[in-house]
């Protein structure tokens, strides 16, 4: 089936379900659905530069619509957490992020950090003669020599000259966002990693679920994830 239930769509999508009975199903892809979007979803109904989907056809057809600073050709091509949506007829840049209610939703951000990208290593594999290949969470491969990279790991990524410009390891006082569970939406100083992952956010304290955590910088996050 091409689409979906308006009243079916995952909860975090921020869809006016009774608005229209359909909705757009995304095409199959490495972001899972509770975190990710059909484009067409985005460009119509949360940044509204479109009214329909062949008006969002019509956009990206004509090459004016980017996704991590790549030209795209499918209206449900899902675009899901920390992905950079760039509209040239707006000249404006939206990262997708997620509030404490559990609910996508679209960041302006400016130009020079709309480059900027956060990668989640999801696994590691030696492949020849020293090379190891980073798989991440977003799908995206990459081969390095560095040895350094532990599963969990964040690498920040530069779009413009398609290199790793740091690593944010999984690691004691390193910030992380939360992605799903009750404290999704969420940032926490990581506080202990010995026997699971203790997270700290303010007075509080909690065991994090590892699937969860996304380590987003140094005691501050490296982009921009909230309207504060």
């Amino acid at each position: 089936m091409t689409h979906l239930k308006s009243l079916a769509a995952p909860k975090s999508w921020p869809i006016k379900r009774k608005e229209r009975i359909w909705t757009a199903k995304a095409i199959p892809g490495a972001h899972s659905s509770q975190i990710a979007m059909p484009l067409v979803v985005v460009l119509r109904d949360v940044l509204r530069v479109v009214e329909n989907k062949k008006e969002a056809k019509y956009v990206i057809n004509e090459g004016l619509v980017k996704v991590n600073n790549r030209k795209v050709k499918d209206v449900k091509l899902p675009v899901g957490l920390f992905d950079v949506i760039s509209v040239a007829k707006t000249n404006k840049y939206y990262r997708i992020s997620l509030n404490k209610k559990h609910k996508l939703f679209c960041i302006e951000i400016d130009k020079k950090e709309a480059n900027i990208v956060p990668l989640r290593i999801r696994r590691k594999r030696l492949i020849n003669k020293g090379i190891i290949q980073l798989n991440f969470t977003n799908g995206w491969n990459l081969n390095v020599k560095e040895k350094n990279y532990s599963l969990r790991d964040t690498v920040v990524f530069d779009l413009s000259s398609n290199k790793i410009t740091d690593h944010l390891p999984l690691k004691e006082g390193n910030m992380v966002f939360i992605s799903g569970g009750k404290h999704a939406g969420s940032f926490a100083l990581i506080e202990k990693v010995e026997g699971g992952v203790t997270l700290k956010e303010g007075k509080k304290t909690w065991k994090g679920t590892k699937k969860y955590i996304f380590v987003i910088g140094k005691k501050a996050p490296i982009i921009k994830l909230t309207e504060k």
